[in-house]
């Protein structure tokens, strides 16, 4: 397994709109800009994979998200600090 790096990644998510009638007008075209920060354990030609916990010692992830790349305005890469005071 590659070295997972700790990602930012801000993107534009859907939205579903309410159930039952409503007129056009009340449409709202306003779409969210999400932030998710994780780790980067994958990626495809049409999406990124990042993870919430990683298990390197076992090459496990627990709960991942793929997020679309046509979807993303932009992933930061996120510095480790190791120093850790207690």
């Amino acid at each position: 397994m590659v070295e997972p790096e700790m990602v930012l990644v801000v993107w534009t998510d859907a939205v579903d709109g309410p159930t039952g009638w409503q007129p056009i007008t009340d449409i709202d075209l306003h779409l969210p800009t999400m932030r998710t920060v994780g780790w980067l354990v994958g990626q495809s030609d049409v999406a990124y994979a990042i993870a919430q916990d990683v298990d390197l010692y076992e090459s496990n992830v627990h709960t991942y998200g793929l997020i679309p790349k046509r979807t993303i305005v932009s992933m930061h890469r996120l510095a480790i600090v190791d120093d850790v005071t207690r």
